[in-house]
């Protein structure tokens, strides 16, 4: 695979996806990583960093992340133990139920 391709193909992209043990997103923008930077919108995410299945480090601070990888990485417990934070997170803040159920409320209170 050459890694500056841009992947479409939906099967592939899980297949790829599922093949890894962590995901990182060393971004200056929003995402749903398990360990990030402090870029805007992270923190909202995850607000409690590791009781909500992640972990937040310096934007310009490759070191920290890359230690932070690595912890998650040495240790297998606490790496199943973040997995299961950030999925229970996720699927209580993020489903499609959740956000439909937001939008809902946003609605009906901006209506009137």
């Amino acid at each position: 695979m050459n890694m500056n391709e841009y992947i479409r193909d939906r099967t592939l992209i899980q297949t790829y996806l599922s093949a890894a043990d962590i995901y990182t997103l060393p971004s200056r923008h929003e995402g749903f990583p398990v360990v990030a930077t402090d870029a805007t919108g992270i923190p909202d995410i995850l607000q409690n960093q590791q009781l909500s299945g992640g972990l937040i480090v310096s934007r310009e601070d490759s070191t920290a992340l890359a230690q932070a990888l690595g912890s998650i990485l040495d240790n297998q417990p606490w790496e199943d133990e973040l997995d299961k934070k950030a999925r229970d997170r996720a699927e209580k803040a993020f489903s499609l139920k959740a956000i439909g159920q937001q939008l809902r409320e946003f609605l009906l209170i901006n209506k009137s």
